[in-house]
């Protein structure tokens, strides 16, 4: 992620490019909510008039990155301040059967919201799954899986733009087949840059 802050700092130069850092979470000290107000601290932070930039967010996330970018724009930005989220192999929906049995996507989760099952608190899981707060004013919003992905199953890309659909969000979706969590072969790759700059072009900064 860090190369491609990078790219994005050369590709952009006339944008402010802020890569934010959050608090990470263990069982005994879960990332939730932490992490979530570590956004919003952040983003308050550049609002400051010191730093005269437009106070309209892209956010860009991969994997637990992504799911926090989700989360943060669909659920917790009641400015309505993002206005487009790039979403690379992150979770959507922690209620999706699909992830039954997954342990290492378990083990991930108790970091960001403790040990508790779905069925000990199912309102928490619903509460931390970006895709259960999607409305129409949700942000316009990309995504990339994979489909051999061993923590994030092809599931979860179905139910989160399944939920942009019905909601009337402007929405693109990219699987690639035989790809993994992320570590993509240079054609995937491009694919994905060529794809994430297009999106940005035509439906953030050309906005």
């Amino acid at each position: 992620m860090e190369s491609y802050y990078h790219n994005l700092k050369s590709l952009y130069p006339e944008q402010a490019i802020v890569n934010l850092e959050y608090r990470l979470g263990t069982e005994a000290s879960p990332g939730y909510p932490k992490q979530i107000e570590d956004i919003g601290l952040a983003l308050e932070e550049i609002k400051k008039p010191r730093y005269g930039i437009s106070q309209d967010y892209f956010l860009l996330g991969v994997s637990a990155g992504a799911h926090l970018a989700m989360l943060y724009g669909y659920k917790y930005d009641t400015p309505h301040s993002v206005k487009g989220i790039c979403n690379t192999v992150g979770p959507a929906d922690f209620t999706d059967p699909s992830l039954a049995g997954n342990e290492a996507f378990a083990t991930a989760l108790s970091f960001f919201i403790g040990p508790e099952t779905y069925g000990q608190n199912p309102g928490l899981w619903e509460e931390t799954s970006p895709a259960c707060h999607i409305t129409s004013r949700a942000p316009k919003t990309i995504s990339f899986y994979g489909s051999e992905d061993p923590l994030v199953p092809p599931t979860q890309m179905d139910l989160l733009h399944g939920a942009l659909d019905t909601a009337g969000v402007y929405n693109e979706k990219t699987m690639y087949t035989g790809e993994g969590h992320g570590g993509w072969n240079p054609g995937n790759t491009a694919d994905y840059s060529a794809r994430l700059i297009h999106f940005i072009d035509q439906h953030f900064i050309g906005n």
